[in-house]
């Protein structure tokens, strides 16, 4: 009925509002005709009195002119004064209608006063002397105009009139249209208006209809879900007794319908768990709470406790509570995984407290801070490494607690937690009983459930005994490096050494050869260059084995025919085979690629050592050498190489020593066959550096066999040979050689020289400077070790005044970073002795075929002394510019006194420290190239040479010198 209603009183509202919108336009409309009537009746009388106007005014004009012709007295009496009367009443009849009519009214005063003039001229004639007929015409005729004017005017008041009436009669007109055209429209809205609510009341009452039938569907439909859900329902009266219950009371607690209707519910309770509902429920019905949820235990048919979860809605009749309505759960299973769940909360709270006992005595110091740095937990080790108390340390910050360093120090490492949310480890220190012991500290930063930092977490483990032990290890570690530097070293002087005179040995013995010698001569010297030869491999090896106990050897790799390299090894060692009378064989696959990628030289040294050292342990027998090709891919190749021997053989015990350095199989090897046994160690390195490996493979018999297996990449651009040298090679070149060993200076001026270049020689590096000031030269050779001014000084200095000659660094030093320094210092390459004359020649041609290095731009050379900053700095006030040049005199020379005195001493403090003395003032007195070269003074101390720093602070002295004068001429000036 509810929704019946509503649309009625909707309907009957609009039907309301829109009767009464016709009724109020109705009434307005004929409201307004009535007003357009009335007017229109209004407008007709003012037309009749504009009329009988007219009329009137023309009647007293006909008297007036009756009169003057029959001078009948009967005119003005009998005729003239009714009509004047009449004319003025229309007048006043007039003059009330028109007085909402602004334009009429204005015309009727217009009217009176044309009136007026001819009542006044008519007037004038009647009282006048009676003249004959003759005479008085005319005087009538000069009063036409005015006639004629009153005519028109009241024409004109007609026709205005005219124009209102049919106005009022159109508006009337109007509103009687639209009087009729809103009948119409209320009629055809109240009609569908009455259609709508007519459709509408049979539309609700179909959905009543439809509601009701949905309803007790619904109603089945519920109970069928409720008893088709594992869900209990029933009804019960105000005292508890079951007037209806679903079948699942079977299911939830054994006792079938039946059995529990008009029962009490106490049936299925323990006396204390009745006591609690009854009170509860009578609180409910007190307090008229429409539905509650509890959970408690109930007891089934067996004697089981099931928990379950029960909804009660009140039940009411006319406003009176009369029982209750149960849907009861079964939450058996989700109760007793809620206890479990409880019980390990508990648990885990237990466990809890014994964290925090663990936390409160372990060794560790462990607290929190909030992002602010405030301390939020510690434990008794952080109280007691902290040395305050708990009470003292939350709450407050680092700031508060520790030193400002610390803190600032350990504020740091809090906010790159924070900032990089990741763990951050840090050594610290800490004081206590006049100890100091270390600790590692770990910091971790605290997310909530938002993965969002909230604070920091801080452990410290300590690890004084352990730093003790590393730095036990780490002093150990320096003295075995220090050692093996040591060993470095002295392998290079060795080698630097040995060199020098091998270079001399090997160039003598080179133009020697070059002479006309007998064969006896010729034997002689082909003697000496195998045995330097000899000499110098071996002497490369013990290089190459220092390279690769610092990690330095490296490959220069390239085209690569490694049966052709195979080949050559092989016809290396013919000779020496020849003299012990051993078979050569070598057996090498075909399709073994030519064109490969890798170290020839390298590799060439690996099998010609192997190939020497089974000819060498041979005494009879074969050396074989066998190489094959065991994979092939588009871009590399694997081959496997063996070369096996007849020799003394090797013990199995001893074939993992034999790839040590300095190993032989057994000592008598060491005397009976020359060697330093680093030979095979460099072969494995070798090896190795080309993703290789090298083996000793057991063979029954007397013998060795070695097997090596190379992977190599595939080089497709073929090697194109060098052209040979001629004797023309260097024509026209202009070489400078600067070398102190004079053997050295013959080899190379005359290997030069028999390439057509033409040398100059100088003994030492000053002296090259002055020779490539006075002429131009093509080529700079420089050897590093000179005296007075070395390689490195002397190509520095070069590059700096602007020379950009291609240069050359010759020494016997192997070292990589030799190489290195080379290029950092401004040479362009870098050549080792020995070198054969061939190897100096190509050098010459490579280097000269690279373009220079470009010469810098030409800048105006800067004074030796500033003066002009002084200037400034002084606004050129020139007692105070002389007084401050003759502080700078005074003390300049002190300070260099200074500094040799502490360099005497080798005080390199005290020299860095009078340096820094000196550098004060030339920031004031700007001499540029002397603080230039006290700067580099100052580097050179990190790693002082005596030598060098002399050599430094007499420059600096000179440059003084040559800047005292310049100062005492500018004083003269002042």
């Amino acid at each position: 009925m509810k929704q019946l209603k509503r649309p009625i009183i909707l309907i009957i509202a609009i039907a309301l509002l829109c009767i009464t919108t016709f009724v109020g336009y109705t009434y307005k409309a004929n409201r307004k005709m009535a007003e357009a009537s009335e007017w229109a009746f209004h407008t007709g009388q003012a037309l009749d009195h504009i009329n009988n106007v007219r009329m009137y005014a023309n009647r007293l004009e006909l008297d007036f002119l009756g009169y003057l012709r029959s001078q009948d007295s009967s005119y003005l009496l009998q005729k003239r004064m009714p009509d004047s009367l009449h004319l003025a009443a229309a007048l006043a009849s007039l003059d009330t209608l028109l007085a909402q009519e602004p334009l009429q009214k204005t015309a009727l005063d217009t009217l009176y006063q044309l009136l007026g003039r001819q009542n006044s001229f008519q007037q004038q004639q009647l009282s006048a002397v009676s003249i004959p007929d003759s005479a008085a015409i005319p005087e009538w005729q000069r009063s036409e105009p005015l006639l004629s004017a009153i005519s028109t005017h009241v024409q004109r008041m007609y026709d205005r009139q005219m124009q209102i009436q049919e106005q009022q009669l159109a508006t009337r007109s109007s509103y009687a249209a639209r009087l009729y055209q809103s009948g119409i429209t209320g009629g055809i809205v109240l009609s569908i208006i009455l259609v709508m609510a007519l459709l509408r009341i049979n539309f609700i009452m179909h959905q009543l209809r439809t509601t009701r039938v949905a309803l007790h569907d619904h109603g089945q439909l519920y109970q069928q879900l409720v008893e088709a859900s594992g869900s209990l329902m029933y009804l019960t009266n105000l005292k508890g007794y079951f007037e209806y219950i679903s079948p699942q009371a079977l299911a939830l607690c054994g006792f079938a319908p039946e059995e529990l209707l008009e029962r009490h519910y106490s049936l299925l309770l323990t006396p204390e768990t009745f006591q609690e509902l009854r009170a509860f429920y009578e609180e409910q019905v007190g307090r008229k709470s429409p539905i509650t949820n509890r959970e408690f235990e109930i007891i089934t048919k067996s004697g089981q406790k099931k928990w379950v979860e029960q909804q009660i809605t009140l039940r009411y009749q006319q406003g009176k509570v009369i029982g209750y309505q149960g849907l009861v759960k079964d939450i058996h299973e989700k109760k007793m995984l809620q206890l479990a769940m409880e019980a390990a909360h508990q648990e885990r709270e237990n466990l809890q407290y014994l964290m925090q006992a663990i936390l409160q005595h372990t060794p560790t110091f462990v607290f929190i801070k909030d992002l602010q740095g405030k301390y939020l937990l510690v434990n008794k080790e952080f109280e007691k490494v902290s040395g305050l108390a708990a009470h003292e340390i939350l709450g407050h910050t680092d700031q508060e607690i520790t030193q400002p360093i610390e803190a600032l120090k350990w504020a740091a490492s809090d906010q790159k937690v924070i900032d990089f949310r990741e763990p951050v480890k840090m050594l610290g220190s800490l004081e206590r009983n006049g100890q100091t012991y270390q600790y590692l500290v770990t910091k971790y930063p605290l997310f909530n459930a938002n993965n969002e930092v909230y604070g920091i977490g801080t452990t410290g483990v300590d690890i004084t005994d352990h730093v003790s032990r590393e730095n036990e290890l780490l002093e150990a570690r320096t003295k075995a490096e220090e050692a093996r530097r040591l060993q470095e070293i002295f392998l290079v002087n060795m080698s630097h050494a040995l060199r020098t005179p091998i270079n001399s040995i090997t160039g003598m013995a080179y133009l020697l050869h070059k002479t006309v010698l007998s064969e006896t001569q010729k034997e002689y010297t082909e003697a000496i260059t195998a045995s330097t030869e000899k000499l110098t491999l071996l002497i490369n090896d013990i290089a190459a084995i220092s390279n690769i106990h610092a990690g330095r050897l490296q490959l220069e790799k390239g085209p690569l025919n490694l049966p052709l390299l195979l080949q050559k090894s092989m016809a290396a060692v013919r000779p020496l085979a020849e003299t012990k009378s051993l078979n050569l064989y070598c057996d090498l696959d075909e399709n073994i690629p030519t064109h490969l990628y890798g170290d020839a030289l390298r590799l060439g040294q690996v099998f010609g050592a192997l190939l020497e050292n089974a000819v060498k342990f041979t005494a009879v027998g074969n050396v074989e050498l066998t190489a094959m090709l065991l994979e092939e891919k588009d871009t590399a190749v694997r081959i496997g190489i063996t070369v096996t021997d007849t020799g003394i053989g090797i013990e199995p015990g001893q074939q993992e020593n034999i790839f040590k350095t300095y190993e032989h199989t057994n000592p008598e090897t060491s005397l009976y066959f020359a060697g330093a046994g680093v030979g095979l160690a460099i072969c494995r390195e070798i090896l190795h550096l080309h993703h290789g490996s090298i083996a000793i493979k057991n063979r029954p018999g007397p013998g060795t066999t070695f097997y090596v297996e190379l992977p190599l990449e595939k080089y497709n651009v073929p090697d194109t040979p060098r052209q040979a040298l001629t004797g023309q090679s260097l024509e026209g070149k202009k070489i400078l050689l600067a070398e102190d060993n004079p053997i050295n200076q013959k080899v190379v001026r005359y290997t030069l020289q028999q390439s057509g270049a033409q040398v100059d020689v100088a003994s030492d590096g000053l002296t090259a400077m002055q020779m490539m000031m006075q002429k131009t030269y093509d080529c700079i050779l420089l050897d590093l070790q000179m005296p007075e001014m070395n390689g490195y000084e002397a190509i520095a200095a070069l590059r700096r005044l602007g020379f950009t000659t291609p240069s050359i660094a010759t020494t016997a030093s192997t070292q990589h970073e030799a190489a290195e320094k080379c290029m950092a210092a401004g040479f362009n390459a870098y050549i080792a002795k020995p070198f054969s004359p061939d190897e100096l020649v190509y050098k010459i041609l490579d280097l000269l075929e690279v373009q220079a290095i470009a010469a810098p731009t030409a800048s105006p050379t800067p004074p030796l002394v500033d003066f002009e900053y002084l200037f400034n700095i002084t606004q050129k006030d020139k007692p105070y510019l002389s007084e401050l040049l003759n502080t700078f005199t005074t003390t300049a020379p002190e300070n260099l006194d200074k500094i040799s005195q502490a360099m005497e001493k080798e005080d390199w403090e005290e020299v860095k420290f009078w340096t820094h003395r000196m550098q004060a003032s030339l920031a004031v007195v700007r001499i540029a190239s002397l603080n230039r070269l006290l700067l580099e003074l100052e580097q050179d101390i990190e790693k002082p040479s005596p030598n060098m720093a002399q050599k430094k602070l007499q420059s600096a002295r000179q440059l003084y010198e040559k800047a005292a004068t310049l100062i005492a001429a500018m004083q003269n000036t002042l």
